[in-house]
């Protein structure tokens, strides 16, 4: 496994422009892995993580205006 802090420090390395393009490689990676029933319950918890992390960055965007 990759050690999170240096998952971290790549992740503060991501320029604002590549940010989505690193989230449509990872949605599309899980995705295929659904579609091949490889890891499914791996994928899913991404997704339901992902669906968890966009509801509180839009609730806490909500809040502040």
């Amino acid at each position: 496994m990759t050690d999170v802090n240096e998952v971290w420090n790549k992740l503060g390395d991501v320029e604002e422009h590549q940010a989505l393009h690193v989230l449509h490689i990872l949605f599309d990676g899980y995705e295929q892995k659904i579609k091949n029933g490889i890891d499914v319950d791996e994928a899913e918890n991404f997704f339901d993580s992902l669906c968890r992390a966009i509801d509180g960055a839009c609730s806490c965007n909500a809040s502040r205006r």
